[in-house]
């Protein structure tokens, strides 16, 4: 009985890890499919809005709803990020995928394309789980698991590049003429992304553990009233937090990567649908939606399968910088592709 009881507690707890990585894996797919999926529309909903009747000019009101949406993050992520220490991790990845519910509902309802960027504005100004989900990605794993943790982050948002487009490319302007989704031609991606977010909010609420917040409240209840020599300690320790020197070259590199990976997210789909006489490709949206979905595979791949064992062969460093140096060379290499013959340009896409 006592080995039956071990092994049924054994399992339990296996059960209750990986629903808690599931539910984890979801959030974070949650939101990046709630940002990819405008990718492969967005241009001829500005068309549909009545901004212009010129293809040419589709990408600039098009990158409105793109930089709406980061423009809102950038605003606010560090407040985010610090509230997340105080209350929680779990509290603002809740309210981040609230903004993915309702507003992305409403988003899809619009017809005038200076609301819509105030949507897409109202639904990244309180949206923080992607950095929250850095910190607490380690949280949740062991040191031994690390890579995988950060690979499952960059790995949801590859799968949310497949999901996202897909859903965006395949199922805007599907619905019959006289009907609600006839009218409403980008409403059908937007309310199942937003489906998907109110499943995962649910699963949040029930199985992801708190991994912050505790600490900070059980600390501020036992002692309100710090002596000076610990309210000093406490000082110099946030100083030396808050400006460490060695932090500064990773933090520059990471802003290089993230500005350049999503300017490239983000231009991309505009290229694509850009008429060729204008150097772009001319593809439909559900063409851009595939292109999209191959690339999210691709990432997914190498997220989960090539890079936990090239890190065992070299450094991170020498990885990241070899990495840059290849998205260099390709982010170069695209817009010669608007010059490529028909029959080739599948194939190097």
């Amino acid at each position: 009985m006592r080995l039956l009881a071990g092994r049924l507690e054994l399992l339990c707890h296996r059960l209750s890890r990986e629903l808690m990585i599931a539910t984890f894996a979801a959030a974070l797919l949650a939101n990046a499919i709630a940002i990819t999926n405008v990718f492969p529309y967005a241009p001829l909903m500005t068309e549909w809005q009545g901004m212009t009747d010129d293809r040419r000019e589709l990408g600039f009101y098009a990158g409105f709803f793109m930089a709406a949406y980061q423009i809102s993050q950038m605003l606010t992520s560090y407040h985010l990020g610090k509230l997340s220490d105080t209350h929680g991790r779990k509290r603002v990845i809740l309210l981040g995928l609230a903004t993915c519910t309702v507003p992305q509902v409403l988003f899809g309802l619009t017809r005038n394309f200076g609301v819509a960027c105030a949507i897409r504005f109202a639904m990244g100004f309180p949206n923080a789980i992607v950095g929250v989900s850095k910190a607490m990605g380690p949280e949740l794993f062991p040191a031994h698991q690390q890579v995988l943790a950060m690979s499952m982050i960059s790995g949801m948002w590859g799968l949310g590049n497949i999901v996202g487009p897909s859903l965006g490319g395949l199922l805007s302007e599907t619905g019959p003429a006289d009907s609600l989704l006839g009218d409403f031609p980008y409403l059908l991606p937007n309310a199942i992304c937003a489906a998907f977010a109110a499943v995962s909010m649910v699963a949040v609420a029930r199985w992801l553990p708190e991994t912050t917040g505790k600490h900070a409240e059980t600390t501020a209840t036992s002692s309100s009233t710090p002596t000076k020599p610990a309210a000093a300690a406490e000082a110099a320790a946030a100083a030396a937090v808050c400006l460490p020197r060695n932090a500064i070259p990773p933090l520059v590199g990471y802003f290089g990567l993230a500005f350049s990976a999503i300017m490239f997210d983000e231009i991309f789909p505009l290229f694509c649908v850009a008429p060729a006489a204008s150097g772009g490709l001319g593809l439909e949206t559900s063409s851009v939606g595939g292109v999209l979905t191959v690339a999210g595979v691709a990432l997914v791949i190498y997220m989960f399968v090539l890079l936990p064992r090239i890190s065992k062969r070299t450094t991170i460093s020498r990885l990241f910088y070899v990495s840059m140096a290849l998205c260099a060379v390709c982010y170069v290499a695209v817009p010669a592709l608007g010059a490529a013959p028909p029959a080739a340009k599948w194939p190097l896409l």
